[in-house]
């Protein structure tokens, strides 16, 4: 018997079956591979014995195949690790306060509105300003000196004249000084609140939080976690 190439002329020449496994013709399995080998030693020609040269290219592609399903099922082991250790990393945000982006927050007995502005450069003088419902200036909140980047601030719930605010939703702007003149700039603003629930998705990033305002949001939303 001559020596074939491993493929689907092999196959039908040995009397293998060409779709072993339930797999496309033009696919060939580890354990049909390894038979198809044994077979062409076992009916080889004792006058034209496999070409050696041959024979190691063939072993060369049984290892690589080998090879290549144990990484692809290692991967798939390390992917199912990850995701459940970011299960748990992210089922521990529930109960935490986190920044997010936005301009709003509530102000409750006892507790002081909290939220971030995100300064594209330093600045001497930023300023975050304080609203009620009729858009009434309620207090003005000096941040001092920063450096670029995420900044927090807190509003303690007295108004300019050292009153206590009532308990309730306040808008929050932010700004520094634009260059030149007396002008200002705006800048990006992000509330503080407490994650109530995550939905969880295989596609991690995908996963979703609640807000205790009932607001949905991405995990790549979250600015910060307090």
């Amino acid at each position: 018997m001559t020596t074939n190439a491993i493929g689907t002329t092999a196959l039908d020449s040995l009397g293998l079956p060409s779709q072993a496994t339930g797999r496309r013709s033009n696919e060939l399995g580890q354990d049909t591979f390894l038979q198809l080998m044994i077979t062409q030693l076992q009916n080889q020609d004792p006058t034209k014995p496999l070409d050696s040269n041959e024979f190691i290219a063939q072993l060369a592609q049984f290892s690589s195949v080998s090879s290549l399903a144990d990484m692809s099922k290692a991967v798939g082991q390390l992917s199912e690790a990850i995701y459940a250790n970011q299960a748990v990393q992210a089922s521990s945000l529930i109960g935490r306060n986190v920044l997010v982006s936005g301009d709003t927050g509530t102000l409750r007995p006892g507790q002081p509105l909290a939220g971030g502005v995100e300064l594209p450069s330093s600045t001497a003088s930023a300023v975050v300003r304080v609203y009620n419902d009729a858009g009434e200036l309620v207090r003005q909140l000096p941040l001092g000196p920063q450096q670029a980047g995420l900044t927090r601030f807190t509003w303690d719930g007295t108004d300019s004249t050292g009153n206590v605010a009532p308990p309730g939703t306040y808008r929050f702007a932010a700004a520094i000084p634009a260059s030149g003149g007396n002008a200002e700039r705006a800048v990006d603003t992000y509330a503080a609140t407490r994650v109530t629930s995550i939905a969880l998705s295989t596609d991690l990033a995908s996963s979703r939080i609640t807000t205790e305002s009932g607001r949905e949001l991405r995990l790549a939303q979250i600015k910060a976690i307090e």
